[in-house]
């Protein structure tokens, strides 16, 4: 749904039924003959709830990253955790890369 110049908005319930697990959503958007993709991905997981009855998910991460980048650019990935009560945690961070073909793309780095 557009909300404004150049931004949207997709909001969704999951079905109490849905599986617990990684869910992705892949978006595209063309403009002027001009196209670009991206993927971000979620995870569906059980809230905990503590004596008190408040809840929330143990981890959650936010990642900031640009969409595209040229050969020869230097890509940065910015990656915050957070645990239920939203203080910083220094968690064990792993990322993969794979490639268009879905292959790890250990060819990429210098």
């Amino acid at each position: 749904m557009l909300i404004g110049q150049g931004r949207y908005q997709l909001s969704f319930l999951p079905a109490p039924s849905a599986a617990l697990g990684t869910y992705r959503i892949e978006i595209d958007a063309n403009y002027s003959g001009d196209s670009i993709s991206d993927t971000e991905s979620f995870k569906l997981v059980n809230a905990l709830v503590n004596e008190t009855g408040v809840g929330g998910l143990p981890l959650s991460i936010f990642n900031s990253i640009r969409d595209s980048y040229t050969r020869g650019e230097t890509v940065n990935l910015f990656s915050t955790v957070v645990n239920s009560s939203g203080g910083l945690v220094n968690a064990t961070v792993n990322y993969e890369i794979f490639n268009p073909n879905n292959d790890p793309a250990a060819d990429l780095l210098c």
